[in-house]
């Protein structure tokens, strides 16, 4: 800004006592996007009736080109809550998958067919060519669970604790160690294929988040190496275009990662969710045992528009800080699943891009009973075949 727009944004900043300060100024990579030049602008309490004069004022100066409302998200009590819950196992296993003694209360492998993917792995002794970086962006990750410490990296090291358990459970699901004796598993079968690592994005007390924490989130995930950025988190939105997620996914596409978002638990269409309605990005709905869309999912209302697959997210067993293992329910848990295979997609095939992935989710993918609405079930071993 040359002296004559600073001195007008400054008159407005100081009539409604407005702090302004730039938005994300750690991006590592400034020609791939224009975040860079994004501000935000906190509005005290007291001046927050003017609101609407205050947005006036600003898309008059000539200085803003484009304004966008940081909204607040919160997690969904599904998320978070603990649920004890018996699972009726399917008469169809006949033994266990893995030395994990959880595995079997993990009713999504069977409709994952897990056990297939184990067994077609290791009789053509698959090896992956990278060893793929999963991150998950939320409350962050117990570093030291049994079940995920030998794979995890840290970026921070106030993001490798979890005082609410949500991170650390969607961590399990996407990249727990498996054979290793010791609780669940995930979609790999060994320590090789993927590690996993934390940004956290949500506040410890008040489980809350915003647009603009949820975005520097992306963008710090894909400046430390991440392949696969995983988030769990969904909320409504006031702003019909999202140019600030637009930029921060195009930025993710031009580092090579891959987004995966909970489509949100509220029942209701997702094209009001934020970011599961950014475009660019794999958002994964949430089915139950039986095939049909869980009861809370957001949905789909165009499959040919939207790239949504569906995975398991009710009753899911999963990591918990203190090693400890619970069920939850949500997308959050579906999503998880999803980046967990994307991870194993892309650790024998590296170059893979969004596009490119989702297509190969859809075409091997199964129909679930509410099929146009979740899109398609994701079947791991027929998505890795895909890829070989």
């Amino acid at each position: 800004m040359n002296k004559k727009q600073v001195k007008k944004i400054e008159s407005i900043a100081t009539m409604y006592n407005l702090s302004i300060k730039k938005a994300f100024d750690k991006i590592q990579s400034k020609n791939y996007t224009e975040l860079s030049l994004y501000y935000l602008i906190d509005v005290p309490k007291n001046h927050l009736g003017n609101l609407s004069s205050i947005i006036k004022k600003m898309r008059s100066s000539g200085v803003v080109d484009i304004l966008e409302y940081n909204e607040v998200m919160n997690l969904h009590p599904l998320d978070y809550e603990q649920k004890n819950v018996m699972i009726k196992q399917k008469s169809m296993r006949k033994r266990q998958m893995t030395n994990d003694p959880r595995t079997n209360d993990l009713w999504g492998f069977d409709i994952l067919k897990v056990g297939a993917l184990f067994q077609y792995m290791n009789d053509h002794n698959i090896k992956p060519k990278k060893k793929v970086t999963i991150a998950i962006l939320d409350t962050g990750i117990d570093q030291n669970h049994e079940d995920i410490k030998p794979k995890y990296v840290s970026i921070k090291p106030e993001y490798d604790k979890d005082f609410i358990g949500h991170g650390t459970h969607c961590a399990g699901i996407a990249a727990s160690v498996t054979n290793n004796k010791k609780g669940i598993a995930s979609l790999t079968p060994n320590n090789d294929f993927v590690q996993v690592t934390s940004v956290k994005i949500i506040n410890n007390k008040d489980t809350t988040t915003t647009d603009a924490k949820v975005i520097a989130g992306i963008i710090e995930a894909c400046d430390n190496g991440a392949d696969v950025v995983s988030i769990s988190i969904s909320g409504t939105s006031k702003d019909n275009v999202q140019v600030a997620y637009a930029q921060a996914i195009k930025y993710a596409k031009a580092k090579g990662v891959i987004v995966v978002v909970a489509a949100g638990n509220r029942n209701d269409s997702l094209l009001g969710y934020v970011p599961a309605s950014i475009k660019g990005v794999i958002v994964v709905t949430a089915i139950d045992q039986y095939m049909n869309k869980a009861y809370f999912s957001n949905y789909v209302t165009d499959t040919t528009s939207t790239m949504a697959v569906a995975a398991p997210g009710v009753t899911i067993m999963s990591t918990y800080p203190d090693n400890k293992y619970v069920y939850l329910n949500g997308t959050s848990m579906a999503a998880p699943y999803v980046a967990g295979l994307v991870g194993l997609l892309k650790s024998v095939k590296p170059n893979l891009q969004t596009q490119e992935v989702y297509e190969i989710l859809k075409s091997t993918g199964i129909s679930t009973r509410d099929a146009h609405k979740t899109g398609k079930l994701i079947q791991p071993l027929e998505a890795l075949k895909k890829v070989l």
